[in-house]
């Protein structure tokens, strides 16, 4: 009887440890991203406290501006982040990475605010930290990732370019050779890397 009370207990104990040793994160990978959320408001608020006094006509000149104007051009800003989000989130999904809304789009926010606070375009290097310490994201797939951003931005901006110098020539205005020459290279360059097969 005592030998099977010791096997019981021995049991028990080997069950409860199996229990208390979930694959969940542990108690410091939960803290990570509470605390690189608060290192980023609190750089945000650092910067607002810098950069507004030392800007304070160009703050007082947007009062001079129409609303409507002010609307349509944060419009557009938003817009802007919210297509900078969906192609992070669906760049990760090739990864196997799926990010909420929430996250997505707080990330993408973050980093566009920490590239005008920090030198070099430092939000990249937190929104790297961030996706690896909390997705196991590599910095590999990060960098490609990015340059596949880049090269799609290269793209647009190009057609963008190329569409300028038409409307121009359309409204008869001179179209700079040049320009049409350097606009229509870096889309024609995106595009092949872009789209071409891979072998």
């Amino acid at each position: 009887r005592s030998l099977r009370h010791r096997e019981g207990r021995r049991s028990v104990d080997q069950t409860s440890a199996v229990g208390a040793s979930p694959g969940g994160p542990s108690a410091a990978a939960r803290r990570t991203p509470l605390a690189v959320s608060s290192l980023i408001l609190a750089a945000f608020a650092l910067w607002t406290l810098w950069y507004v006094p030392r800007h304070a006509p160009d703050f007082r000149a947007l009062s001079r501006v129409p609303i409507a104007s002010l609307a349509g051009l944060f419009a557009l800003a938003a817009a802007g982040v919210v297509c900078n989000g969906l192609f992070i989130r669906f760049a990760l999904q090739a990864f196997r990475v799926e990010l909420p809304a929430r996250e997505w789009l707080s990330l993408t926010v973050a980093t566009s605010l920490l590239n005008y606070a920090t030198p070099l375009r430092g939000g990249m290097l937190v929104r790297a930290a961030y996706l690896k310490s909390r997705h196991r994201f590599a910095y590999t797939d990060f960098a490609s990732t990015l340059a596949a951003m880049s090269l799609m931005l290269v793209l647009v901006q190009g057609l963008l370019g190329l569409a300028g110098q038409a409307l121009l020539w359309r409204a008869g205005a001179r179209v700079d050779v040049a320009a049409l020459a350097f606009f229509a290279a870096g889309a024609a360059a995106a595009a092949l890397l872009v789209f071409a097969p891979v072998p």
